[in-house]
């Protein structure tokens, strides 16, 4: 609900992102945005309020370069490839199987693809 809250503050008064990323808001968002869960509503909102205070604020998109913010950023953006990877993998692996195909992924194969991509 506190996310909630200073989303709708900062759309209302977007003059506020500058002083609220002076503050330590940009902080504490990133160390939401970290947590080891693959996803929930909190990391959501957080990465909702850090997009809206980036696109209000010159100040801010330096403040995040500074905080190491890119970095974070793109873990997570690698991490919700991998997760969605992973999901699209098990997608057709189960659609093998109902289809009644024997295919099976081993390391082999893998190794195999990536020696004829190169």
């Amino acid at each position: 609900m506190f996310l909630a809250i200073f989303e709708n503050l900062l759309e209302i008064r977007p003059e506020l992102c500058v002083e609220a990323g002076k503050q330590g808001l940009l902080t504490w968002l990133l160390k939401r945005i970290k947590v080891k869960a693959p996803f929930n509503t909190n990391k959501l909102y957080a990465s909702e309020i850090l997009s809206i205070l980036l696109q209000n604020s010159k100040e801010n998109k330096v403040l995040i370069g500074e905080l190491d913010g890119i970095d974070v950023l793109l873990q997570q953006l690698a991490v919700s490839f991998i997760v969605l990877f992973y999901l699209t993998s098990l997608k057709y692996l189960i659609n093998f199987e109902r289809n009644n195909y024997n295919f099976s992924i081993t390391k082999d194969t893998i190794l195999s693809l990536q020696k004829n991509k190169n």
